[in-house]
C-alpha cells in the first residue's frame, strides 16, 4: 500500500501502525539481531550472546524514589566482546538500567528498537544526550 493510495479509514490506520512499530508481526529477536548487525556492516559470523534479566525493586534494594532504581525485565544482546549491545525488549526503568549497563559493559555502539521506550520520548531523549557524552554511539530502529 502506497502513501497516496490511502483510500479509507482502514487502509489510513494500518499505514500509522507500520511507522509505530516497524518490526513485523512475529518477527523473532535473532532475526531481528541479525538484520540490524547486517546494516551496521558487521561480521554475521560473530559470537551473539543473548541476556535476559529481571530486577525486581525489592530485589534491587532501592527505593522506589531513588533516581537510579532499576528495575523490570530486559532482553539485549551482545556482540564483538561486548563493543555492540542491541536492546529488542524491556518492561519498567529502561532508561535506568540502560545506564547502569553502560558502566559495566561499555559498549562501542548501542542499538534500541524504539519499542523498548514505549513512547517516553524523554527517556530516549536524555539517553541519547548521555550516550553522547559518553562516547557511545547510539541508533533506534
Amino acid at each position: 500500500m502506497a502513501w497516496d493510495n490511502i483510500e479509507n479509514g482502514t487502509d489510513l490506520s494500518e499505514q500509522l501502525d507500520a511507522f509505530k512499530d516497524p518490526v513485523k508481526k512475529g518477527a523473532e529477536d535473532d532475526n531481528i539481531v541479525y538484520e540490524l548487525m547486517l546494516k551496521s556492516g558487521m561480521d554475521l559470523n560473530l559470537k551473539v550472546e543473548k541476556e535476559i534479566i529481571f530486577i525486581d525493586s525489592a530485589v534491587s534494594g532501592k527505593s522506589k524514589k531513588d533516581d537510579k532504581l532499576v528495575y523490570g525485565n530486559f532482553t539485549y544482546y551482545k556482540t564483538d566482546n561486548g563493543k555492540l549491545l542491541i536492546f529488542t525488549e524491556a518492561s519498567g526503568e529502561t532508561g535506568n538500567f540502560i545506564k547502569e549497563l553502560l558502566k559495566k559493559e561499555k559498549p562501542e555502539k548501542v542499538i534500541c528498537l524504539d519499542r523498548i521506550f514505549d513512547g517516553d520520548d524523554e527517556t530516549k531523549t536524555n539517553l541519547v544526550l548521555q550516550m553522547r557524552d559518553a562516547g557511545v554511539e547510539f541508533k533506534t530502529a
